[in-house]
Parts: C-alpha cells; structure tokens; sequence
C-alpha cells in the first residue's frame, strides 16, 4: 500500500441489513479492494469449531467481543490492515463496528473517511428475515445488542454510525442486486468526486445547516451528549439555534450535581424495580439473582437483555433537567412565525421536545443520530404529520476537509474565464 498519503482510504458501518456489503460492491467497480474485519472472527471461530456449521450471527457477535477484550478494542481493524497491506489500489474497510477499530483506522491512514449506510429497521427486517426463519425477535435481540454503546468491547454501530463523516442512505426496495448495487454506485460516485477533488460542489443546505448545528452542540457541557439544534426557513436562512444545558441559574450538571443527574435518578429507579420479589428478565424469564452483578449497563446475566430498555424506555429523558437543544432554539426564536420551518438536529428530538416542535409550527426535522424513544418519532410522523428524515451527506466532521477547497476552485475557474 505504497503512497498512503494521497491515496482515499474508506470505512463503512452500519447495522446489519442496510446495505453496507452492497456498497462494497459498488466500489468495487469504483476501483476498490474491499477488506472485511468481519474474516478475522469467522477465521477464529472456524478454529474453534472444526467441523461446525455456519455460526449465527450471535455468536458472531460474542466472539468478536471478546477477540476485543482479550487482544485490544482495535485488534479486529488491525487484522484487517495486515490483510490490506497485500494489495494494491485503493481500499475499502467494511463491517466496522467499534469506535476504536474506526480510530486506528483514522490514526493509519491520514486520507480516512468513515461512511455511514443508513436504513430503517422495518426495511432491514424485510430483507434479512429469511437468515432468521422468520423469527423476528431473535432478529432485534441481535439488533439491540448490535448498538450496545456502553459495552467498550462490545458492537457500538451506533456509535460509530454518529462518528462517520458521510451518511448515505439505502431505504429505497429494488428488484435485483445489480439494481441495488447500480443505485448505491450512482450515490457514492458524487462523494468520491468530493473526497477525491475531482469534482467539488458547494455544501447543501442540509450539509450547512448540520454542520452549524454541530458548531453549537460543543458549546453544550453535558457529560452524556453534546445536542445541537438550528432552525431555518425553506430557503436556508437560519432564524435560531439552541443546544442542550441546564437553565440559568443552574450550573450544568458536571459541576451542579458533580455527574448526570438523569443517571442518578435511572441507577436508582433500576435498583428499586429489580430489588423487587420475583423480579424476572422478560425475555428469557429468568430471575434475576443480584441486581450487583449487573453493573450500570443493567442487562441480564443470562441473555444480555438491557433492563433499561424494559423498565425506562425513555432511558430517564423524563428527569433530564436541561433545556434540549430543539427547545432551546424554539424559545431563542423569541416569538417568530416558525410555520413551515425545518429543524435541524444533531440527535432526533425526545417526545418532550416532539411536542413543541408540533406546536410551533415546524414542519420538517432532519436528524443525524437516530433517538432510542419510539415514542417521539410516532408523535412527530405519525400523530402529527411531520416530515421526518435522517440528516444524508457531508457531516460536520468532514465538512472543513471536503468543502475548504470550493472556493479555491471557484476562483481559478472565474480566473480561467476572464
């Protein structure tokens, strides 16, 4: 892999069934050799089981932890570079699916963009359910665990989804995968004219906007989530902006309460439902034996379910004591006309925030990193009759890399053209 600085490097992630080996594919005809970190995995549990069938995609998951846990949080990725290291052109890294395995990438190769493939869970379960024989629970038992973002060893997709510099989405049905693969391709072909400076545009109002969004997030103190917000008319103007912190004269949390007060009342609210008599997981229906050995991602010893899923769908939402970023720029529009308006928000609104944003009128959200409350996005989508769509394009961890040498360009064409 010689000539690794001028060289475009890709990564892709996603949860199973968006369509990321699809888009694979689609570069391959771009001229990319695709890596998979998943052949390390499947390499070592062939060594361990001679002889066995295919593996599910469970076991998968639990090797790969704990390949993680007993090598380093980045061996997987770093399997997969040595692999790399054999062949010539350029690469595409596919099925990251731990924060450290996107860094030590990024770390590796100075030209590295993350690329994030974007599809609905119904989408997803309509076309993977025939791995799973039609059993729809194993499927989102697999998915949940596919998301565990306080696991460190563990499958963040999540979160390296939010950590990716482009968001592509695949919602969109095909009849064949040629066709699939074609319509990724023509997706994708517009990002490496960008990546590569061969053909620049200007940010869309989407990218812009975003990126603003993002901007304000930081100025946020929260120790569980930087949230920014902006809203614009349909033109791009941006008329308020806002991002998540607690309300004057309230100190935010880290020096208020000295950690997240939203935590604390969660862990205490967990404690009380599992010290109950005869408390059962309800998945597996075991009893939980000591609420102890649970340790602050609350799952059960026996099948990893996330009692904070069954005992505080909201994860405490409820008793954030913030100003969220979406309400505070609904307030900081000081009593402008917001009819018709669109939000744009790092992280999809919580059902608080769902509510005044209805009744102020806005019309549209676009969102980066999907909201784990059902709740919020039936209110908005559904009861409400909002346009509701994920945020698809530059994101703001690349907006200065991709969009800085438009201008340049613009100016040598006006140049040329004197």
């Amino acid at each position: 892999m010689a000539n690794e600085t001028k060289k475009i490097t890709l990564g892709l992630t996603g949860s199973f069934g968006s369509g990321c080996t699809t888009l694979a594919e689609a570069l391959k005809t771009c001229g990319y050799h695709r890596v998979t970190l998943s052949t390390a995995i499947r390499r070592e549990w062939s060594r361990l089981n001679t002889g066995a069938t295919t593996p599910s995609r469970k076991e998968l998951q639990d090797l790969g932890n704990t390949l993680r846990e007993s090598k380093s949080a980045a061996y997987i990725a770093q399997v997969a570079i040595e692999e790399a290291k054999n062949l010539d052109g350029q690469i595409v890294f596919d099925g990251i699916r731990n924060l450290a395995e996107a860094k030590f990438l990024r770390d590796t190769f100075q030209n590295f963009f993350l690329i994030a493939v974007w599809c609905t869970q119904v989408e997803r379960w309509k076309r993977i359910q025939s791995e799973y024989n039609g059993s729809q629970t194993d499927f989102l038992m697999d998915d949940e665990r596919d998301k565990d973002e306080e696991l460190v060893y563990g499958q963040q997709v999540q979160l390296c989804v939010d950590n990716a510099d482009i968001v592509v989405s695949n919602e969109a049905s095909y009849n064949s995968k040629p066709a699939a693969v074609g319509a990724l391709k023509s997706k994708i072909e517009e990002y490496l004219s960008l990546l590569d400076g061969s053909k620049l545009r200007s940010p869309t109002q989407a990218e812009a906007a975003m990126a603003a969004a993002y901007t304000y997030s930081l100025r946020s103190l929260c120790i569980k989530r930087q949230v920014g917000a902006v809203i614009a008319d349909t033109n791009g103007k941006v008329i308020s902006v806002g991002y998540n912190e607690n309300p004057e004269p309230v100190a935010p949390c880290i020096k208020q309460f000295h950690g997240c007060y939203k935590d604390d009342w969660l862990h205490q609210h967990l404690d009380l439902q599992l010290k109950k008599s005869g408390s059962k997981c309800y998945t597996c229906q075991e009893s939980i034996p000591n609420i102890s050995i649970l340790g602050q991602t609350y799952k059960c010893p026996n099948c990893k379910t996330s009692f904070i899923r069954m005992y505080a769908p909201d994860r405490g939402m409820s008793r954030c004591t913030a100003i969220h970023a979406e309400n505070m720029a609904i307030m900081n529009a000081a009593g402008r006309n917001l009819d018709g308006t669109i939000l744009y928000t790092t992280t999809f609104p919580c059902s608080q925030c769902a509510r005044q944003i209805v009744y102020a009128g806005i019309k549209e959200v676009v969102y980066v990193e999907p909201y784990p409350d059902p709740d919020s996005f039936r209110f908005l989508k559904d009861f409400s009759d909002r346009r509701v769509r994920l945020f698809e394009g530059v994101k703001a961890r690349a907006y200065d890399r991709v969009f800085s040498s438009v201008r340049e360009q613009h100016e040598k064409t006006y140049a040329l053209n004197k």
